[in-house]
């Protein structure tokens, strides 16, 4: 029966796989060029939130004098930027689909070559930073927000040195990696991708991936609850309580204070090791 569960998650990422690829095709037309590119800073009144709409979105935050968006993208992908109260709106959607160029030159829909940057003056604190794209990476540093929300189809995802006291980040084909932050009430969850977690501190953690690994390293929390259809979960740090669940894979868990943790573990193919020692295919303490 296991050996038939695993076929039978194997045949479901297979089937699911063909789907996206088969979707991003004709959504991306992937290999068509043409466009030239477009590089504008824009000026806005001071914002203390962001409100971002992508079909391609590398996004990223940095400092300087005065509040701007700079952007470079096809001309048939140029955002619209507007201010609602303190929250900068920014959208950029092809009326028709984008096509994406994997050159190095200039012209054609070319995924690396497309930029968006917040501009925010020194020692800005963001209320809240909400994401929503198709494709691109993420790229968040030493900024401080109430609230984050990002969700990607086809986006990586890296945080250091963030605190942000509410964190959901949800990709669909990517990784996510954070480092050295402090996210409080955290969500984080990945279709097909790994979740890696490094120097950080939660107050609740749930991490939830279908087909990748699961990672944490000196990682700090009270209550987590972590699951894997098909990968492995390891976790290595202070934390009151844990529920860890992998269909198709292993866990591990390592803690200087292990004997005063709660844990909840179950396996269905792997095996499970709590401070380098085996506990079979279920163990609870």
């Amino acid at each position: 029966m296991k050996a038939l569960k695993a076929i039978y998650i194997i045949a479901i990422f297979v089937v699911t796989a063909v789907i996206i690829t088969f979707f991003a095709a004709r959504r991306f037309g992937f290999f068509k060029g043409g466009e030239s590119m477009v590089e504008e800073t824009v000026s806005t009144s001071p914002f203390t939130a962001a409100d971002i709409e992508a079909d391609i979105l590398n996004l990223r935050i940095e400092e300087g004098e005065e509040y701007a968006v700079e952007y470079a993208y096809p001309a048939s992908l140029v955002p619209s930027i507007k201010m609602d109260g303190d929250t900068v709106v920014i959208k950029s959607h092809g009326k028709n689909g984008f096509h994406v160029s994997f050159g190095n030159g200039r012209d054609g829909n070319n995924l690396s070559g497309t930029r968006l940057v917040l501009i925010v003056p020194k020692g800005t604190d963001f209320k809240e930073l909400k994401v929503e794209a198709d494709a691109g990476n993420i790229n968040i540093e030493g900024y401080t927000f109430d609230r984050t929300e990002i969700e990607c189809d086809a986006a990586n995802v890296n945080f250091n040195e963030v605190t942000s006291a509410k964190t959901t980040i949800d990709s669909d084909a990517g990784n996510i990696q954070i480092r050295d932050s402090a996210l409080g009430k955290c969500k984080l969850s990945a279709d097909a991708g790994n979740i890696e977690v490094k120097d950080s501190t939660m107050e609740t953690l749930e991490v939830e991936t279908d087909l990748g690994n699961v990672d944490l390293r000196s990682a700090t929390f009270e209550k987590g609850e972590m699951s894997s259809s098909m990968g492995r979960i390891a976790v290595d740090g202070t934390f009151e309580e844990l529920k860890a669940e992998s269909d198709l894979g292993s866990i591990s868990v390592d803690s200087e204070d292990i004997k005063d943790t709660k844990l909840d573990l179950s396996v269905s193919l792997g095996s499970i090791t709590v401070d380098g020692k085996q506990k079979g295919k279920s163990y609870q303490q």
